[in-house]
């Protein structure tokens, strides 16, 4: 991580961290993965506010949406659960 470089996110890296937040993947491994070293979690969470909180509740809504769906089209097995 470079200490004292400003930093600004790039629409590609802001894409990045959006898929990576609805995936449930930590912040921390999130921060590493941006830039060209990383960036710190903080700064992370200081300039991918929107990114981490939309990621996260895009990837529950398409799960909703596709349970939904499948509901509705007759297919219960995703609320079924796991019964071994």
């Amino acid at each position: 991580m470079s200490q004292g470089i400003l930093f600004k996110p790039t629409p590609e890296e802001r894409k990045q961290v959006e898929a990576m937040a609805g995936y449930g993947v930590p912040h921390e491994n999130i921060a590493a993965l941006i830039g060209e070293d990383g960036i710190d979690a903080d700064t992370l969470k200081k300039h991918f506010k929107k990114e981490l909180a939309q990621g996260k509740a895009k990837a529950n809504a398409r799960v909703g949406q596709t349970l939904f769906q499948k509901a509705t089209a007759g297919d219960t097995s995703a609320a079924q659960g796991d019964r071994s």
